[in-house]
Formats: structure tokens, sequence, C-alpha cells
């Protein structure tokens, strides 16, 4: 919004501006000649004749239509901005989300005297100590991916 505003109040200001410049002459003491926009002592007004403005009258409804382009586009690119906010938050969330279950799951392997999984009767089968050395490294690994 803010650039929106900044950019219609630049357009106000360079439609509104008029150059009107007034040109000085003078002579140094070493007969050297100067020519400045501020006057001198013993400056002299130059007469120059202004050249017609290069600048195109533009009707209304072309100005309309410009203003209407530009507002779709700002309109447009402030959309893009936002979807591509909600993509990096959302990918944030998710990453946050793996990162906090697997220090969870690490806490738990740590704090466990020894790992095991359930068959299928629901009896536990207790996993080596070689296993569960391995599983802490791949949780270790998913820490340092997911938690950036």
């Amino acid at each position: 919004m803010v650039r929106i505003t900044l950019v219609l109040a630049m357009l106000v200001v360079v439609n509104s501006i008029e150059v009107q410049a007034e040109i000085y002459k003078w002579k140094d003491d070493k007969g050297k000649t100067h020519y400045g926009d501020k006057p001198v002592a013993s400056s002299e007004k130059m007469g120059i004749k202004e050249e017609a403005s290069t600048r195109r009258s533009i009707s209304d409804s072309t100005r309309e239509d410009r203003r209407k382009k530009l507002m779709e586009t700002f309109d447009l690119e402030r959309k893009e901005k936002k979807k591509e906010l909600a993509k990096k938050r959302k990918k944030k969330d998710r990453l946050d989300a793996q990162c906090g279950s697997a220090k969870d799951r690490l806490r738990r392997y740590n704090r466990a005297g020894r790992l095991y999984d359930v068959d299928k009767n629901g009896e536990r089968t207790y996993l080596p100590d070689n296993v569960r050395q391995t599983e802490i490294n791949k949780l270790q690994n998913k820490i340092k991916k997911y938690c950036k």
C-alpha cells in the first residue's frame, strides 16, 4: 500500500512540475565567462527562448485507463507476494513441526533404557543397542535438516 501511494504521489508531482530556470551570464576578474542559475554581482540575465513542451497532453480517459492498469498491476503484485508469503509460512510451519517431533522422539530415545517395536500379537520386541544408536543418529540428522 505504501508503494502504491508513493508511486501515485510521484506521478502527481512529476505532472505538476514546470521548469522555469533563469540563466545568468557573467565574467570574472580574469575575463573568463561563466554561466549559472543564481545571480552574481555583475551578472546579466540571459534571454533564452523556451522550446515548446515535448510533453504530450493526455486525455482524461487515457490517464484514467493508465491509472487503472497501474492499480491492477499493483494488486496483482500484492496478491502474488501474499501467496508467496503464505507458501513460505506453510513450509516453515511444516519444518517446525517436523523439528519438534524429531527433538521429542530423540529426547524419549535418550531417556529410554531400551527401544522396542510392537509385533502383530501386541508383544514387545526389543531392539539391539546398535539399532538404537542408528535410530538416534537418524533423528540427529533429521534435527539438523529441519531445525534451522
